[in-house]
């Protein structure tokens, strides 16, 4: 590369200062000018000015100034600042290369003018072009491999969502059928609370074992029921019939909580395993919990996450063998279905097919 080698010597002495052999400096190293035509830093100036004079260190002519505010007057060398301006900017043409990632080579000296890509390369960056080539084949690669895998993923997390949104929406049914279930226990203690607290008064003179409250209650019973209007008997028929409904109400609210609780009782009795299968309806592996069974009553409830887990499960067999039994009515002692039974047809496609086996307590091994 043809150009002027401005940084031989005498280059380098006419942008460094001949007293301190510093490289001028528009702040601290200003160069300026003796009327000798020598020139000098103003840092070196202000050292060798001495009773009101300087003497020029290479010709010895002698200068003189009233103050030093008169030597920082002297004019400035701007063709030396000007001149290591230049040496920087030739150096750094010299020594670094622009890659135009708008033509995809060298850039060119209209590629700047045209706003391209541009890219500075330093020869400790890259030794030649062909490897910058491959460098940026290379980038392109990773780039383009990493954005795949990227999207993908976003994919991928996408279907996830969607089993969770099922899985979300199965839970809050559950949630909902459970508040459900609540409800109605809770309706039928208020009620059963609330004959119970008209009872009060029967139950403090039973609990007292007085024949004379008993009395005194009785005969209150009965002048409740008293009425002007009415006889004897018909004020007698009518307090028995009462009587006799409040009884059987008591008996058919007792016959449903227990009716309700031995089946839940029972459930807890009773043995549940699951089998998975795939796509190809092979059984999968899954644990000796879930395929010898367990029991809500028996099973270890030292973790309680694995036991909140069980009761989610057993309530989710149960629920749906009532509203599989509720569609299609089928002999509550036998849970197996008929493969042409359309009522207990696997949806079409299924991928894991959950089979939650049931068993009575004396099935159990």
């Amino acid at each position: 590369m043809a150009t002027a080698n401005i940084q031989s010597d005498a280059g380098d002495d006419f942008v460094t200062c001949g007293v301190c052999f510093n490289e001028y400096h528009e702040e601290t190293k200003k160069p300026k000018s003796l009327p000798c035509s020598h020139t000098i830093c103003l840092s070196c100036l202000r050292e060798i000015f001495e009773d009101g004079s300087i003497s020029c260190p290479f010709c010895r002519n002698v200068s003189n100034y009233a103050s030093l505010e008169l030597v920082e007057t002297l004019p400035t060398n701007f063709s030396a600042l000007h001149i290591l301006k230049l040496n920087k900017e030739i150096t750094k043409f010299e020594f670094e290369q622009c890659w135009c990632f708008t033509c995809g080579f060298k850039a060119q000296t209209d590629c700047p003018a045209s706003k391209h890509d541009l890219l500075t390369v330093k020869p400790d960056t890259v030794k030649n072009l062909d490897g910058f080539i491959n460098l940026r084949k290379e980038f392109y690669s990773i780039k383009n491999e990493e954005n795949e895998n990227l999207t993908t993923t976003i994919q991928k997390i996408n279907e996830i969502q969607v089993y969770l949104d099922l899985y979300s929406k199965a839970v809050k049914a559950e949630e909902e059928e459970i508040r459900e279930l609540q409800y109605q226990n809770d309706l039928l203690k208020a009620e059963t609370l609330s004959k119970l607290d008209s009872l009060e008064i029967f139950q403090q003179v039973t609990r007292k074992n007085s024949q004379n409250g008993m009395t005194e209650f009785f005969l209150a019973e009965v002048a409740s029921h008293n009425s002007k209007n009415s006889n004897t008997e018909e004020t007698l028929a009518k307090m028995k019939d009462e009587w006799k409904k409040s009884l059987e109400m008591s008996k058919s609210t007792l016959e449903t909580a227990t009716a309700i609780a031995s089946e839940y009782e029972r459930r807890k009795k009773m043995r549940i395993a699951v089998k998975i299968f795939d796509e190809n309806n092979q059984p999968i592996p899954t644990c000796p919990l879930l395929e010898n069974g367990f029991t809500l009553l028996t099973e270890d409830t030292s973790d309680p996450l694995v036991f909140r887990n069980m009761a989610s499960l057993s309530h989710a067999a149960f629920s749906l063998m009532r509203k599989k039994q509720a569609a299609c009515p089928v002999d509550s002692a036998d849970f197996e279905t008929d493969e042409d039974d359309d009522c207990f047809q696997e949806p079409e496609g299924m991928i894991d097919s959950i089979l939650a086996i049931v068993h009575s307590p004396e099935d159990s091994p």
